[in-house]
């Protein structure tokens, strides 16, 4: 989701994608996917009814379920996330015992009527045709005790049959929503919880994030013949429904069916309004990028956004991996900005800039969630804080806004600076506060990317999101594998990283302690005031213009001699012993003359959130 509402709009950039590579980069065919992987193979064919009059929603789904598991599964859990949008709901009790809740949501759930709140109910559900009675719903969650366990490489089909009142819109999903979009259909049907190597993850819905199978959708929807849909996957009978996605025909009186179809996603969202004006542009070779709005006073805005979107996909593909499904929907609609497979729900009421800001930040998230299925609720700080980065440094570039790296470092320190701060491998709904997981999920994982950039080098990060697509695209990877991909392209160890910067609360604090003139001609000795240990860059400028740079490597990376070309142009003079992490200061000699030397400087790129930079620099008289 796009610019968290907590925080200010000072810092909507937050993050941003270190560099881009503006031509196409290669993807190998091999894959490095550890073998003991595995996920669960989900097929939803569904049809629904949307009552416009009454905002209710009837459907059945058959949800058809291969266990590629080692283990056997007797029950089921699903996700029943309209129940949410009903007073006394675990979301509702949530943001009213929050100190800073969500304006957008508040109070506003305690107070829904009857015919406002939302809820999902189960009519009927079978296992292979065979009834099942004994299911239970608990909040957001619903629990199904299977008529025959489904063994290790067995596939089963539930059937359901299911009744839904759409809320009015509050967060993300609903109807009639502040800029009259009549239904913004997302969470909207009966979802089977993950079942991965952790087991069920059946987290309640308390306005969060999510979390969902890889699988194929196959929905039909039937709605009154004067809306407009704009959903997830391809529409499959075009020449049917008309509204702009045919030319040949004209829509039929009474009801239309839109038949869409998504392979290799995990979640499903659509969106119907009767005023949607629907335009399309191509983005070569790559997908055909749908746009759906009111043409109101938001027209010129639309149609301006549409060559930086187009500018969007050909660099993003070009950088992370490329966009693999054949088409993206610019969907107006939500609360500020959501992101679903291959469709994006965002606010348009507002100026240019925005506009085009959360449209960026919305469609990013198809590769940080979408192309990889993140675990969002668990891992916040890869999905939004990824997409931030990613979004900053695209706006660098196409838009040529100020270079982010400053702002990401000055604003994780805020993070930093903040008390009873928590760390990053908070899961997203325990957040003690709003602004604490915004700051924490959004900078945190930009913070993490600027750092990882720094310790692996930057010309090694191609090859690192080339391996991390090729290894786990349409897959869930976590930060362990996030980190072994890192590993392998560095040829170092990286666990420490990961603990110091997820795990836990640490700082860094590099100085440059002293400065003398030795036999050989410079002595240093730099100190560790802070409690995360970091290799350290350091840059020595003399007093006719030229400069000399040192690489001092930390122990624990076990980096040696194997040095990128980058690092070897960071270490000018010669390779520096590894500073062991247990010790607080490191003292090393240079044939420099001392009266030579202008200044030292610690990092003199800006990467590292170091958390007082008065003493990184000293100058020499």
């Amino acid at each position: 989701m796009f610019c968290h509402p907590s925080l200010s709009s000072s810092i909507h950039w937050f993050c941003g994608l270190f560099f881009l590579l503006l031509q196409p980069v290669g993807y190998s065919a091999v894959q490095n996917t550890p073998p003991s992987y595995w996920q669960l193979h989900v097929h939803y064919s569904m049809s629904v009814m949307l009552d416009t009059a009454n905002h209710h929603l009837t459907g059945s789904q058959t949800l058809t379920i291969k266990n590629t598991s080692p283990d056997t599964l007797n029950e089921l859990y699903y996700h029943l996330y309209y129940n949410a949008f009903q007073p006394g709901s675990a979301m509702d009790v949530r943001s009213r015992s929050l100190p800073d809740p969500d304006r957008r949501v508040g109070s506003r759930i305690q107070k829904l009527s009857p015919d406002q709140i939302g809820y999902q109910r189960i009519v009927a559900v079978s296992q292979d045709r065979n009834p099942i009675a004994s299911f239970s719903i608990s909040g957001t969650v619903m629990h199904l005790p299977l008529k025959k366990p489904i063994l290790p490489g067995q596939e089963t089909s539930i059937e359901l049959q299911f009744q839904a009142q759409i809320p009015v819109q509050i967060r993300r999903t609903g109807r009639h929503n502040a800029e009259g979009i009549d239904f913004s259909m997302t969470q909207w049907y009966p979802k089977l919880a993950v079942y991965d190597a952790n087991g069920w993850n059946t987290d309640p819905y308390v306005a969060r994030e999510f979390y969902g199978n890889f699988g194929t959708f196959e929905v039909n929807l039937k709605v009154p013949q004067n809306q407009v849909v704009a959903a997830t996957g391809i529409l499959l009978n075009p020449e049917e429904v008309g509204h702009g996605y045919s030319a040949l025909s004209k829509p039929a009186k009474g009801w239309l069916t839109w038949k869409f179809k998504a392979e290799n996603v995990h979640d499903f969202a659509w969106a119907a309004d009767p005023d949607y004006k629907h335009d399309t542009l191509r983005v070569p070779k790559g997908p055909l990028l749908r746009f759906f709005y009111q043409s109101d006073s938001t027209l010129a805005n639309w149609q301006a956004l549409k060559p930086y979107c187009q500018q969007l996909f050909e660099r993003m593909s070009a950088t992370f991996g490329p966009y693999p499904y054949p088409v993206f929907s610019f969907v107006q609609g939500g609360d500020g900005g959501m992101e679903y497979p291959m469709l994006t729900l965002i606010t348009a009421r507002g100026n240019l800039d925005g506009l085009i800001s959360v449209s960026f930040h919305e469609a990013i998230h198809n590769w940080f969630y979408g192309l990889w299925g993140f675990d969002e609720g668990k891992y916040p700080w890869m999905d939004e804080g990824f997409t931030q980065y990613a979004t900053d440094y695209m706006l660098h570039q196409i838009r040529k806004e100020e270079h982010p790296r400053k702002s990401i470092i000055a604003t994780y320190k805020m993070l930093l600076a903040m008390p009873n701060r928590q760390p990053l491998s908070t899961h997203a709904d325990w957040y003690s506060t709003n602004r604490a997981y915004g700051l924490s999920s959004y900078i945190g994982g930009a913070a993490f990317l600027e750092h990882l950039t720094y310790v692996l080098g930057e010309e090694r990060m191609p090859q690192f999101w080339r391996n991390f697509y090729r290894d786990w695209k349409f897959k869930h990877p976590n930060p362990e594998n996030l980190i072994r991909t890192a590993e392998k392209v560095g040829g170092m160890e990286l666990d420490w990283f990961y603990r110091e910067f997820i795990l836990s609360t640490h700082t860094i604090d590099y100085a440059i302690d002293s400065v003398w003139k030795s036999k050989e001609g410079i002595a240093i000795r730099l100190a560790n005031s802070g409690s995360f240990p970091m290799p350290i860059r350091l840059r020595i400028d003399l007093k006719n213009g030229n400069a000399q740079n040192i690489l001092i490597p930390l122990d624990v990376q076990r980096l040696h001699s194997n040095l990128s070309a980058e690092q070897k142009t960071l270490s000018t003079i010669a390779p520096m012993s590894p500073w062991p992490w247990v010790e607080s200061t490191y003292t090393f000699e240079l044939p420099i003359g001392f009266q030579n030397v202008q200044s030292i400087t610690i990092d003199p790129d800006g990467y590292l959130a170091d958390i007082d930079l008065e003493n990184n620099v000293k100058i020499l008289p």
